[in-house]
């Protein structure tokens, strides 16, 4: 679990170039497909959001994110995303 773990650290900083590098090196070609520096910036503002409990500003977000086709995923080691 600490290799996605890692992964997803790298997504919710925004090292997209180290992201893409990492999801290369264990093969997942179509996963880096999926990366948005735009999406990866607006979960990481509603993460922080969510850790002001500004709880309407993250739901505006979500909101934004739903409209878009993303679905969030919120789990114990962060919020990852995906197209819906």
């Amino acid at each position: 679990m600490a290799p996605l773990a890692a992964l997803s650290a790298l997504a919710n900083a925004g090292n997209v170039d180290a992201l893409r590098g990492s999801l290369a090196f264990i093969g997942v070609g179509e996963a880096a497909a999926d990366i948005d520096p735009e999406i990866d910036a607006l979960v990481a503002a509603r993460t922080a959001a969510r850790a002001r409990k500004d709880f309407a500003e993250s739901d505006r977000i979500r909101d934004e994110l739903g409209a878009r086709g993303i679905v969030l995923e919120d789990g114990a080691s962060g919020t990852g995303w995906r197209r819906a």
